[in-house]
């Protein structure tokens, strides 16, 4: 990232900041993006590294980045237990008025966390601020591509963050004053998506912290996650769990949103996730999906869905799901055929 080793005047003292950095046997990783957070113009920063049972220690390379103003602190998970767990516990750690996650492979302007507060302290009532966030090689060097809808300006999470991909977690800063608790939830994978789901049913204002230049670089190396997430069944199955999860907090009352609406957006979700678990063979799985999107949305599947489903499952018809798979011309977009 441009401007990274470049020496650079600090803003006055504001309101404290907590960054959680969820880790986890990232050591090479996680340098620059400590790097990135030492270059900051904003201060005081409480860095909160969360070590998920790394096979190492992080003692050794946060050391040198504790200064005046910045203090740095390691919380050990004596059980892996994946990115959403980490950043449950480090934000029980967390005493900032406003809390950044940070991803242990991302990389931050040196004016993002102060242009963040900014916004947020022109703006006490909103949930959160969001960045513009574009991805970069395993260097840091951008790529041009800008993530999802981050340079756009969204006012409220939900609906939106339900149809597409909006932000990431780097790109955010909270107001903990709004943030609703025990949000994040242990799962591997899509636990990001789903705290903002939880989050955005509060329908509190969010806004785009306005900037022509871009935020947060978004790392993309060998070991991110996201990478071959389609044909990972354990990742897919982590994304099921997010919705079933998500499902039952539809089933609260009082909700500042039309929980219709958002039972209809969920089940079309579902239905469009089942043919993946198809492709993939586990037909389980495509079970639990089906049948979540019905009980959200009797109407999220056609009548002809319906009837090859009840070939499959009750009729026991191996035909039935090889039929589902292919219907609406799944099969030739894939160019695969159903595992046996």
């Amino acid at each position: 990232m441009k401007g990274s080793k470049t020496q650079h005047v600090l803003s006055p003292l504001g309101p404290l900041v907590s960054v959680i950095i969820p880790c986890y046997n990232s050591h090479s990783l996680l340098v620059p993006t400590l790097e990135s957070l030492a270059q900051q113009l904003y201060r005081p920063l409480e860095i909160i590294v969360v070590d998920d049972a790394s096979t190492e220690g992080y003692e050794f390379l946060v050391y040198p980045f504790r200064t005046e103003n910045l203090s740095l602190h390691i919380h050990r998970l004596e059980q892996n237990s994946g990115p959403g767990a980490a950043r449950q516990a480090g934000l029980l750690k967390a005493t900032g008025q406003f809390i950044q996650f940070l991803d242990s492979d991302d990389l931050i302007h040196p004016h993002k966390i102060l242009d963040n507060v900014k916004t947020l302290l022109a703006h006490p009532d909103w949930l959160m601020t969001y960045s513009t966030t574009e991805y970069a090689d395993a260097r840091g060097k951008p790529q041009g591509k800008l993530l999802g809808l981050s340079k756009e300006h969204i006012d409220r999470i939900l609906p939106q963050s339900l149809v597409q991909l909006t932000w990431q977690t780097s790109s955010c800063l909270w107001n903990q004053a709004h943030l609703r608790p025990q949000a994040w939830h242990p799962l591997r994978a899509a636990e990001d998506h789903l705290f903002d789901w939880i989050q955005g049913l509060q329908n509190i204002p969010i806004g785009h912290t306005s900037d022509l230049s871009t935020h947060v670089y978004k790392r993309i190396h060998d070991q991110s996650l996201s990478e071959g997430m389609g044909k990972n069944l354990k990742y897919q199955g982590e994304i099921l769990k997010s919705y079933q999860i998500f499902s039952e907090y539809l089933t609260e009352t009082g909700l500042a949103l039309s929980k219709e609406k958002l039972q209809k957006m969920l089940a079309k979700k579902c239905s469009g996730k089942y043919r993946v678990f198809l492709s993939l063979g586990d037909f389980e799985a495509a079970t639990n999906c089906i049948e979540l999107a019905l009980k959200l949305n009797s109407s999220s599947l056609d009548v002809i869905e319906k009837l090859l489903y009840a070939l499959a499952k009750y009729c026991k018809l191996q035909l039935g799901w090889t039929l589902l798979y292919r219907y609406k011309g799944y099969f030739k977009k894939t160019k695969k055929k159903i595992p046996p």
